[in-house]
């Protein structure tokens, strides 16, 4: 179940908390373990600085053994079979995992890297998840410039 909390401001964040069966707020920490949720991304940031708001439909899913989303790209790309895709659909990864690891940091953060085959390709994701569901995803890759994206995490609605 999602809970949205905000005032209907035009222009006002909204925060979706995702909740268990009991109507409590579950942890982040939680969604890690379960390997089931979503990365809604709000932010997106290019290796060069460039800064952009993003609207919601840009997530990522992440179940037991699958990567599957799309998130904007703004940069350079060094392959030229792949030049007129990544600009015209962005960062698209739908694939298997291939490694999913999670450590705890300081301050309550927690580090997720999670490797999955799209393609051709292994993409290599980086998420420093914060203990409110705030989160920062890093995708470096060999064949195009590195993209950060700042949102949060939620409880994925698929069974």
């Amino acid at each position: 179940m999602l809970l949205c909390v905000g005032k209907a401001l035009p222009g006002a964040a909204f925060m979706a908390i995702a909740l268990n069966a009991a109507g409590q707020a579950k942890k982040p920490e939680e969604l890690l373990q379960r390997h089931r949720f979503v990365f809604i991304a709000e932010w997106a940031m290019s290796d060069g600085g460039f800064r952009q708001l993003l609207t919601p439909t840009n997530e990522l899913v992440i179940t037991s053994d699958s990567v599957d989303g799309r998130l904007p790209f703004y940069g350079r790309v060094y392959s030229p079979s792949d030049a007129y895709t990544m600009h015209t659909e962005g960062f698209t990864i739908r694939g298997r995992i291939l490694r999913y690891e999670l450590k705890a940091r300081r301050k309550g953060r927690r580090q997720l890297t999670v490797e999955a085959k799209s393609g051709n390709h292994v993409q290599k994701l980086a998420f420093t998840v914060f203990d409110d569901g705030s989160a920062r995803l890093y995708i470096n890759s060999a064949w195009r410039d590195a993209m950060s994206y700042d949102g949060r995490i939620v409880e994925s609605q698929t069974p």
